[in-house]
C-alpha cells in the first residue's frame, strides 16, 4: 500500500520536538500521507503554552491548499504546520481556532515570513472548506 520510500522532513522547525516522517500511500485516496512516528509540538503563546502529538499512523492530506497556492507557498514549507492542522480538523476543533494554529506554526516555527505565512493561512481558509466538513460529517455519523 506504500508508494514511496519514507521522507524524513529537515530542518525541523522551532517548537517541534520531533521530526515529520511520513510516508506517500496510493494516489488516489483522500488522506495520502501516513505519519511514520509521532510528531510533538510544544510552544509558548501569549503567555501561556500549547501542545499537540501527532500520533504514528495518522493519515493526512498535506496543506489542503488550491493548486494555485504552491507557486507562492511550496507544500516542503506546510509541511509540519498541515500535520497538526489535519489533527486539529479530525479532533473536531473549530475550524477558524484551527486555521489560526496552522498559521501561527507556518509564521513563526517554519518563518515562511509575513507574505507567505499570511498565503498560506488564507489558501488553508479557502481550501480547506472541504475536508473541514468531511470532518464534521464523519464524526456527526460516528455519534
Amino acid at each position: 500500500m506504500l508508494v514511496a520510500d519514507p521522507t524524513t522532513v529537515t530542518p525541523r522547525p522551532a517548537g517541534f520536538v520531533t521530526n515529520l516522517v511520513y510516508q506517500k500511500l496510493y494516489p488516489g485516496t483522500s488522506k495520502p500521507y501516513v505519519v511514520l512516528e509521532p510528531l510533538i509540538y510544544e510552544s509558548s503563546f501569549r503567555g501561556g503554552s500549547i501542545g499537540f502529538t501527532v500520533k504514528a499512523g495518522f493519515r493526512y492530506d498535506r496543506a489542503s491548499v488550491p493548486r494555485i497556492a504552491n507557486w507562492f507557498v511550496p507544500k516542503r514549507v506546510l509541511d509540519y504546520g498541515a500535520a497538526i492542522h489535519d489533527v486539529l480538523y479530525d479532533a473536531a476543533f473549530d475550524k477558524d481556532v484551527a486555521d489560526r494554529i496552522f498559521y501561527l506554526i507556518v509564521r513563526t516555527e517554519e518563518q515562511a515570513g509575513r507574505l507567505r505565512g499570511r498565503l498560506a493561512w488564507r489558501a488553508v481558509q479557502f481550501g480547506g472548506w472541504p475536508s473541514w466538513h468531511r470532518h464534521r460529517e464523519e464524526q456527526n455519523h460516528a455519534s
